[in-house]
């Protein structure tokens, strides 16, 4: 069963110079919060370990066996810790949030593989041009939140560049057929009545309370054609797309009989109606 082509088109490519001052200032802004969020422990206690079966499928794909792993928007190291301890040898970790990296730090003290890890504060653009993986991690729906079209595209044509031959990208995205419908129906309500003030229904923003304030994130929700057609220009072919989890990631990732229920539902799920989708993809 596939995504139902009408929601297959995506909006047209900005200009990259246009939106570079709004890209960064987005950027700080996200960061910023994610400071906060991690300081709470929030964070922590809604995602105290990584989705079972995204870890199970970064197993499965062998990905432990790399030499080089980049985990962009790597958090508090939930899942490429777990790849460090499986053997990979040598761990990228780079997010825009210090206090992200921070915790990622705390766990890293008692980690037998710290002296594998570099973590590097900022996004892709904060590596060096000499940088080279075999693996590229973009977990937990961080494309979604890189920001614009333009930004995203071009944060996989710069992951691309710094790719050795034969790597191969894991990413999961949060899927515009299930997530936060009410807030997809007030972007889309806005967007006909002031259509400069976004780019449609798939540009959402979604609160989290912690810290006795609500804070809000920004987040881009994807269908299965919108997700190949971003990956295709950003030098990556889709090879494998299939549903990340049937129930909210917080739930398999704080109950594991919940999980095992998502494990039973999982393979009878199509890609787009997931909470998530998880994709696979190659360079081009």
């Amino acid at each position: 069963m596939s995504e139902p082509e009408a929601l297959h088109e995506g909006p047209a490519l900005e200009d990259p110079e246009a939106c570079t001052q709004e890209a960064a200032a987005g950027v700080a802004t996200l960061a910023a919060t994610y400071d906060l969020y991690f300081a709470s422990r929030h964070y922590e206690q809604r995602y105290p370990v990584p989705n079972p079966a995204t870890l199970a499928f970064l197993l499965a794909q062998e990905l432990h066996h790399a030499q080089a792993v980049l985990d962009l928007g790597c958090g508090n190291g939930r899942y490429g810790l777990a790849l460090l301890q499986a053997g990979c040898a040598s761990l990228t970790g780079c997010d825009p949030s210090q206090g992200a990296l921070s915790e990622f730090r705390r766990h890293l003290e008692v980690h037998p593989g710290r002296d594998r890890v570099r973590l590097v504060q900022g996004g892709v653009e904060a590596l060096s041009l000499e940088d080279r993986f075999d693996v590229v991690l973009m977990l937990f729906g961080v494309l979604g939140l890189v920001g614009g079209r333009a930004r995203r595209i071009a944060t996989l044509r710069a992951l691309r560049a710094r790719c050795l031959p034969g790597a191969r990208l894991v990413l999961t995205v949060p899927s515009a057929w299930r997530r936060l419908p009410g807030l997809r129906l007030c972007a889309w309500w806005q967007g006909l009545w002031h259509p400069s003030a976004g780019r449609g229904s798939r540009d959402i923003r979604f609160q989290r309370h912690f810290g006795g304030r609500t804070y809000e994130f920004p987040y881009h929700l994807y269908g299965a054609g919108e997700l190949r057609q971003e990956l295709a220009e950003g030098g990556w072919r889709l090879v494998l797309l299939e549903a990340e989890s049937v129930l909210p990631e917080s739930w398999v990732c704080r109950h594991p009989w919940l999980a095992r229920l998502d494990a039973w539902l999982r393979p009878w799920t199509p890609a787009f109606l997931g909470y998530g989708m998880r994709a696979l993809a190659l360079p081009l």
